[in-house]
């Protein structure tokens, strides 16, 4: 049988998508506006639309029910949406037709509640995106104390709450907020990604709730006061604040917690009063974590370094993280850095400096004598209780360990480490005190030093490790390792154990160049890897998630991608970013 040619022809594909739901909309709206072929009346309010079945049907599950099974509806000329306001209806209407939605802040809310009435289950995707947008400060509060009760806005409404628990000490000062009802402000005060100044902002932040309307709001205090950390707060505070702001509430429970707390006090928190009043939360909340980076960049003509930070809220809120500059420094490179609540310390040129962040001024802080007035060969730096800890060794190799406090603008000399060549050594603040790593040339062996302030002494204990270790900074009792750039290892300072921790993220840059730090802090590792290649500068931070404190099934969390060209070329440095003189990376919470 002959063979049909026409049969062996390719099928002619045509894509013409947008073009027809862009015709589709049209011939919508034109039959809207004409009635042409309308089924059913919609009557909301004082206000009657022309509409059809199958539109409505396909747009809301309200509607479709309605129109596929047996009620009295189904075929009715006219439906009555008493709950719904006619002005509500009509730019749902509109959206309906024609895909457009212009709605005004104030009827939002109405708005919202209509759709979540008729089950429209698509709208919430398309509309969160635009309202998060659009809201800014108490947009937050109102739109969160209007949505919470609703299911089909889950998502959004736990961006909102996540969005109000990040800056609450704001937010909390609103009128939005005290017109909150009270299960909204609990379910934002037990939130884990509540961030507050001080539980006396949190307890003030209540207190305000609740005078807004005395004789209503009084009887939830008892509620509400159970999820602020009294025990945190000093016995000045309780006494001062805490007792005269509840004076007038003769609630027993509420009493006889203030004299719980007092009890704590008393007992300078002792482990016998943890055992008998377990109802008291003493564990200080956790904080934001700011990642410090710092960039030198170097040509032939100058050298600039400048201070990045990125802050992380508690538990991975990771959207709209951006990198953003604090401050230049004045100096030919950094050798070593590290950081306290408000100082940048510092080694460069061969000396020691301090950045105050308050004041944006530098000092010079002399080492000569402390060196035999050699210069400044290498050092290592860390911070402890507000205090820097130097490990500086001059150009003869007279070594020291400096503490300097600050407050006092004093140095101190530690007790002298062993006398023996380093072929590396690092300087780490962990929960229980400052420890000195070095390693022993010619062997392999990585030594630690605990340093112990209340004796002015070290003592010391050995890896015992073959691998080539690089240590990336602490967490708690905990000290971390990288073996190259696969493995990651923690070494215990209590249990004095090193153990294989977790793989490392992989990184697979291009370029000609490639910068890996890691910093550890607050319950998290970051990774910070820094490519430089002939197009861009590319900055990526990965977060090492860990199950609260508990070393089981970490895994890795890519925070950040992201191009640093512009910041470094446009706005930082007048001159062409030829070479690199080196990155420093550390971390510490605010």
């Amino acid at each position: 049988m002959a063979v049909n040619e026409e049969n062996c022809r390719p099928e002619l594909m045509i894509d013409i998508k947008s073009t027809y739901c862009s015709r589709l909309l049209d011939g919508l709206r034109a039959a809207q506006a004409e009635s042409l072929l309308a089924d059913v009346t919609i009557k909301a309010g004082s206000q009657r639309f022309s509409c059809h079945r199958i539109i409505l049907a396909a747009n809301s599950d309200y509607f479709k029910v309605m129109f596929t099974s047996n009620f009295q509806e189904k075929e009715a000329p006219e439906i009555v949406l008493p709950s719904i306001d006619g002005n509500i209806f009509a730019l749902l209407h509109k959206f309906l037709y024609s895909g457009e939605l212009c709605i005004k802040f104030e009827d939002l809310h109405s708005f919202l509640l209509a759709t979540d009435f008729l089950q429209m289950s698509e709208l919430p995707k398309i509309l969160s995106d635009a309202i998060l947008k659009s809201a800014k400060g108490d947009d937050y509060v109102y739109l969160y104390q209007t949505l919470h009760v609703l299911d089909s806005y889950a998502s959004l409404v736990d961006d909102l709450k996540c969005k109000i628990c990040r800056d609450f000490n704001v937010l909390c000062q609103t009128q939005s907020f005290l017109n909150l009802s009270k299960d909204a402000v609990v379910s934002i005060i037990t939130d884990k990604r509540l961030v507050i100044l001080s539980e006396k902002n949190l307890f003030d932040a209540i207190m305000k709730w609740r005078n807004q309307n005395v004789p209503e709001r009084s009887q939830f205090l008892v509620e509400l006061l159970e999820h602020v950390r009294l025990p945190l707060m000093g016995i000045d505070q309780l006494t001062e604040l805490v007792e005269p702001a509840l004076r007038d509430v003769q609630i027993a429970e509420i009493n006889e917690r203030i004299q719980q707390v007092k009890l704590y006090h008393a007992s300078s928190g002792t482990t016998k009063y943890k055992i008998v009043l377990p109802q008291l939360q003493t564990t200080p909340r956790k904080l934001n974590t700011t990642i410090m980076l710092a960039i030198s960049v170097s040509s032939e003509a100058d050298t600039r370094c400048t201070i990045f930070q990125l802050v992380i809220p508690p538990h991975s809120y990771t959207k709209g993280l951006k990198l953003s500059k604090v401050c230049s420094l004045e100096c030919r490179g950094i050798d070593a850095m590290t950081f306290t609540n408000t100082n940048i310390f510092y080694t460069s040129s061969m000396d020691l400096w301090q950045f105050d962040l308050d004041n944006r001024s530098t000092k010079r802080l002399p080492l000569g004598k402390f060196l035999g007035n050699h210069p400044l060969g290498s050092s290592k730096l860390t911070s402890h209780h507000d205090l820097l800890y130097a490990f500086v060794k001059g150009i003869d190799l007279e070594k020291r360990v400096l503490v300097y406090d600050p407050s006092t603008e004093n140095f101190e000399v530690c007790s002298p480490l062993p006398g023996f060549e380093f072929t590396w050594e690092n300087l780490v603040s962990c929960t229980c005190g400052v420890f000195m790593f070095v390693k022993m040339f010619p062997t392999k062996v990585i030594h630690c030093y605990q340093y112990h302030a209340e004796d002015n002494s070290w003592s010391t204990h050995d890896l015992r490790n073959t691998e080539e270790l690089y240590m990336i900074g602490s967490w708690e009792n905990n000290v971390f390792f990288r073996a190259s750039q696969e493995m990651l290892y923690c070494y215990n300072t209590l249990t004095k154990t090193l153990s294989d921790f977790t793989p490392l993220p992989p990184v697979s840059f291009s370029g000609d160049r490639t910068y890996i730090q890691m910093v550890a802090v607050g319950g998290h590792i970051y990774q910070l890897s820094l490519d430089k290649d002939a197009a861009a500068y590319n900055l990526m931070v990965h977060q090492l998630i860990m199950e609260e404190g508990a070393f089981t099934e970490p895994y890795w969390n890519l925070l950040l991608q992201e191009p640093v060209v512009p910041i470094l070329q446009t706005e930082l440095y007048p001159f062409e970013c030829s070479d690199w003189f080196g990155v420093q990376l550390e971390a510490f919470v605010v």
